[in-house]
């Protein structure tokens, strides 16, 4: 988070189980984080791997194999999404 008045990192203070304020460590001032604004979130996870960007279900090796035998089979890209994960949504 960043100060309002002087630009400074600001940080929460007190105990994990009750933070009641944050501080700059800068100017010292109290609460005076700038708001952080959401953006919209234009990223969209691939539905069939989940925005791992891999088919669990297959291995590398059963592009060219009828079947894996591999000792640790190696998941192969996800074809919906190119193993990208997702994709961006345009505007």
């Amino acid at each position: 988070m960043i100060c309002q008045h002087c630009g400074g990192h600001v940080e929460w203070k007190g105990p994990l189980s009750n933070l009641p304020h944050t501080e700059c460590s800068k100017c010292g001032a109290r609460n005076s984080q700038v708001p952080e604004i959401e953006e919209p979130d234009s990223w969209t996870e691939c539905q069939d791997c989940g925005g791992e960007g891999l088919d669990t279900d297959s291995c590398e090796c059963e592009a060219f194999e009828d079947i894996c035998c591999c000792a640790e089979p190696k998941p192969s890209p996800c074809q919906t999404c190119n193993g990208k994960g997702g994709w961006e949504i345009d505007e």
